[in-house]
Parts: C-alpha cells; structure tokens; sequence
C-alpha cells in the first residue's frame, strides 16, 4: 500500500546549522554511484545520509517516509524522472534538493533558481563540496517556506521540458536489459515487438517500437519509416532508387525511408534541401 503524503509544516522546522545535521536521501539508479555518492556524504560532518533509493518510485515513497531535509536527486531514472518525482511528493512538503542530471544542456537557467542546484555528471569533488556548501548557506538563510515557493517557480519554469534517459531498462525474456542510448544504430518493428541494433548485436524486445520512440530522444532519433527508427549520428548517405529513397547506416545497413518522413529526416539533420 503506497504511504501518504503527509502534511508538514516545513517553515516550523528548524535550519540546518554548524550544530544541524542535515538528513540526505540519495536518489540515484546506479549502485556504483549510489555507493560512490554515500562516501562523498559521510566525509561531510554535518551530512547523514538516512537512505538511498534506486528508482523513482522508491524515492518517492522515501521521501514521504523519512523526511529528509535534503534530496540528491538523479533526474534521469528508469521509471518516473526526478522532476515528476517531485510533483507527486508535493512541492508545498518537499525538501531541498540538488538536482544530479547527465545533460550539461539539461534546463540550466532554470536550476539558477537560488533554493537550489544542479550538478552534472561526472563530478570532482570539489564541485560536490562547492556545491554543498552553496546549500548550507541557502538553507541557513531561507526559511522552508521559502524554498517551496521557489521549487513551484523552478517546476514551471521547466514544466514542458522532457529528458530523455542515457540508458533503456527493458526486460526481456525473464530478465532487466540496459542498453546504452548512444550505442542503438536503429530499431526494427517486429509485429508486437522490437529488435534493437547495436553493431553486431541485436535484442529482440517484448515491446512495440511506439514505446521505444517514446523514450528516445527526438532530436537524435527519427521513425524513418512506420517500422523504423534510426540513429541519426549513424546516417552516412541516403539513396533514390526507382523512385524510393533508403537511409544507409555507417554499418551498411539499408533502411527504407517513407516519403512522408523525408522532410523530417532532413530537417533534423540540418539539411533542407
């Protein structure tokens, strides 16, 4: 049974200070750096990480369990992504949060807002330290309330924005996959299925390719054809023969290319010709 969120009065709690240890709840997908995060906290005196979480879903519901007074939050997890994880929590009750994102690109002016930051991946530690102590001096100064006004401004400011992860976790044939998005050269509709290729492998999935092209980022990904989506980095010539036109791929794959996609292709690859 999912907990309920409950109704705190975060401007009664009191600011974390010398003598305050602030409660960390790490939000992260990776083991290896859920376990690398918790070393970087435990170096600092007055964190204490109280629990980690390998997923949205699991953040969310510690987040309502434990009541940290500060979320390291990875935006891009596997089920729901760390800014839908705040608005199910509830801006009004949520906590500070430092924003941990794998796009340097990713809504940068926004996380300007001063109740937060963001960090990028891979770090130093002096930019995890810089950016700690950026939250210490912002949790001494702004009162609980504070920060929830200003989450509420950061969450409209990047409302229509949408990230798309660096990794796919899909399962197939009783087990989790995790592909990397930036090895995927194209994926091919199978009926009710999908076959992704990358280089000399290929997984055949037990989704359709609309659930696939959902997760991909449009930019770099393109449904070439009702049974195609290609990596456009991997698009090296595209080629007319009577009348038709395919898209060659650097690995000598041959793709057909719907006229109706065309121009689309085109365009996302700066070429309107």
């Amino acid at each position: 049974m999912e907990a309920r969120s409950a109704k705190v009065d975060r401007s009664e709690r009191p600011r974390p200070d010398v003598q305050t240890v602030t409660r960390v709840l790490i939000v992260e997908d990776d083991p290896d750096l859920r376990r690398a995060y918790r070393t970087l906290f435990e170096s600092e005196p007055d964190m204490e990480v109280i629990g980690e979480a390998a997923s949205g879903a699991e953040g969310l519901e510690a987040v309502r369990r434990l009541f940290p007074d500060l979320v390291f939050l990875d935006i891009e997890l596997p089920d729901i992504n760390g800014i839908e994880l705040v608005r199910r929590a509830g801006i009004e009750t949520f906590p500070a949060v430092i924003f941990v994102t794998g796009f340097s690109h990713y809504a940068a002016e926004a996380f300007q807002v001063e109740a937060f930051d963001y960090i990028v991946k891979p770090f130093t530690d002096q930019r995890f330290r810089s950016t700690l102590d950026r939250i210490r001096r912002r949790l001494r100064r702004d009162g609980m309330q504070d920060l929830s006004d200003q989450l509420t401004t950061l969450l409209s400011q990047v409302q229509t924005a949408k990230t798309y992860p660096q990794r796919l976790w899909i399962r197939s044939r009783g087990q989790v996959l995790v592909l990397n998005v930036d090895d995927i050269d194209w994926v091919e509709a199978d009926a009710k299925y999908s076959i992704v290729h990358q280089g000399a492998t290929s997984h055949r999935l037990r989704e359709p390719i609309s659930r696939i092209e959902a997760r991909l980022d449009p930019s770099r990904f393109s449904r070439v054809h009702r049974s195609a989506i290609v990596n456009l980095d991997r698009v090296v010539e595209v080629v007319s023969s009577g009348g038709n036109q395919s898209i060659v791929l650097a690995d000598g794959s041959r793709i057909p290319m719907s006229r109706s996609q065309r121009l689309r292709v085109f365009e996302l690859a700066g070429d309107e010709s």
